[in-house]
């Protein structure tokens, strides 16, 4: 498994897995609608965010996104086949240390 940076025009595969995540604890069709704008991944969020990508064989396991000027984590999803395979605590670490990383690139 690689945790990369999303790139330009996965959002919507991004939202839908961010979407098939949240449903895999039992949420409704109607809930999941009412949720999907809080879930969508916008192409301003690669711009103002840091967006990342857990990809294991070429295809994406999990998204995670830091706000790096509020410091929250916004978003943490993980595909439900790839729940409690490690997935999510790459992408937690990994949004742990990238405000950190982002500030050092430029030293």
């Amino acid at each position: 498994m690689i945790v990369r940076s999303a790139q330009p025009a996965e959002e919507a595969a991004l939202t839908e897995l961010a979407v098939r995540s949240k449903g895999h604890w039992g949420h409704d069709a109607a809930f999941l609608e009412r949720a999907r704008t809080g879930l969508t991944v916008r192409p301003e969020h690669l711009e103002q965010w840091i967006v990342r990508v857990a990809e294991r064989e070429g295809g994406a396991v999990g998204v995670a996104a830091v706000d790096p000027e509020a410091a929250e984590l916004e978003l943490l999803f993980v595909e439900p086949a790839a729940i409690g395979t490690g997935v999510g605590r790459a992408l937690l670490h990994d949004a742990l240390t990238a405000p950190a990383r982002r500030a050092c690139a430029s030293c």
